[in-house]
């Protein structure tokens, strides 16, 4: 996958929680309560739906590509840019062993090589995403977090004044 739709999914993951911050700030600065920020907070399941998402992708595409590489063997050929498959013989409970026709059993196996090779390229793709958001997160967390301390500091300060003054 080109890395500018990981950047594009990630901007739109993020951009759900900046706009509630947003929301956040304009109601404690401007208006001075709270009412569209609780009514905004529903957003933020969609953040939580898109990492739900993500990692069950990357679980399934995980777990089933394993269980792929126990049936067949994946032999790197000689240039190294392509992968010979190989019927695994050694684990004696693979079902593609008691397929007798070939052709069927060709057809079986180029079905499960590509259905590993697109397994492969999503836990790749998964794993790109997540390092690309590994090396944002902090500095998305320190805006929104100073946004936050901010506001709450704000709604505490005004609280204070009001009531001891």
């Amino acid at each position: 996958m080109k890395p500018i739709v990981l950047y594009i999914l990630l901007i739109i993951k993020y951009s759900f929680i900046f706009y509630v911050c947003f929301i956040f700030f304009i109601d404690v600065f401007i208006f001075n309560y709270l009412s569209y920020f609780y009514k905004s907070l529903v957003l933020l399941f969609i953040p939580l739906i898109i990492d739900l998402l993500l990692f069950m992708i990357y679980n399934l595409a995980k777990k089933n590509s394993s269980i792929i590489k126990e049936w067949i063997n994946f032999i790197p050929n000689k240039t190294g840019d392509w992968c010979d498959m190989r019927l695994n013989i050694d684990n004696q409970e693979n079902p593609l062993l008691n397929i007798k026709d070939e052709e069927t059993l060709l057809k079986i196996m180029t079905i499960h090589y590509w259905s590993w090779f697109y397994y492969v390229g999503s836990c790749m793709t998964i794993d790109n995403l997540y390092y690309k958001e590994k090396k944002i997160k902090p500095y998305i967390n320190i805006v929104i977090y100073s946004i936050y301390s901010m506001g709450w500091g704000y709604i505490l300060i005004k609280i204070f004044l009001i009531e001891f003054f």
